[in-house]
């Protein structure tokens, strides 16, 4: 595997020869690397959606053998962060010509001077009904996200009901937010469901996968095989609806 002008063996003389160029040239390429020690056998490269790498490492680990290990992994590291990029959301200025996601599909921003502020769907469009002291980028963006919200408790809720009947547990807390890293969380112990507030934008049956992902904590703490045979026997086509994720 080539890095610029230098490929894998050239590089691990320089490493030898010389620590603090190949350190330099390291932090050159990869900006800031999370790097965990934990009880684990195996050196774990994770990139997050929001472009943090994040390296998972035995206790005790050389910085020498991490940095090695990420020399190795840079061309596979540079496509995740690139895949990634592609899929980050331009910052809105929430106004009229502008995307929104809604549940899969995609719907054009409206704005409309009003008396009162709503928003409501309307065929294809995302209508925002704003007073002029709500016109401002902060306001707009506020009412928008409690639209989220709400239509977030609407269907939400009855996909963890359904879900939790099926399976047979019982759930304590369900918490909607936003979340940066992650689609949802369990805390098997206490039975507290969390789910990203941006699963909104998805389709409905990628919402039913991370339901059943998170419940599925509840049984089977680790994803190890119990997991995936538990998300198989009640949700045979969990793979194609995780990726529907990425869309």
């Amino acid at each position: 595997m080539k890095m610029g002008c230098f490929d894998d063996k050239i590089l691990f003389k320089i490493y030898q020869r010389d620590i603090i160029f190949i350190k330099f040239y390291i932090k050159n390429m990869i900006k800031n690397p999370i790097i965990v020690f934990k009880k684990v056998k195996n050196i774990n490269i994770k990139v997050k959606r929001n472009l943090d790498i994040i390296l998972t490492v035995p206790m005790q680990t050389r910085r020498q053998t991490i940095d090695t290990i990420i020399i190795k992994r840079q061309e596979w590291i540079n496509k995740q962060l690139e895949y990634f990029k592609q899929r980050q959301t331009p910052v809105k200025q929430y106004e009229s010509g502008e995307v929104f996601k809604f549940l899969g599909q995609t719907y054009t921003l409206k704005i409309i001077n009003s008396a009162q502020n709503t928003v409501k769907l309307n065929n294809d469009c995302l209508e925002l009904s704003i007073s002029d002291n709500f016109a401002s980028i902060d306001k707009k963006a506020l009412l928008i996200d409690k639209w989220y919200k709400d239509q977030a408790l609407h269907y939400f809720m009855p996909i963890l009901e359904k879900y939790r009947q099926i399976i047979g547990k019982t759930i304590n807390r369900v918490v909607i937010r936003h979340m940066k890293t992650r689609w949802g969380s369990c805390n098997p112990k206490k039975a507290y469901i969390n789910l990203n507030l941006e699963l909104i934008k998805k389709p409905v049956t990628a919402i039913e996968y991370v339901v059943l992902h998170e419940l599925a904590h509840l049984t089977h703490y680790n994803h190890d095989s119990n997991f995936y045979n538990y998300m198989s026997l009640y949700m045979p086509d969990w793979k194609s609806r995780k990726k529907l994720l990425e869309l």
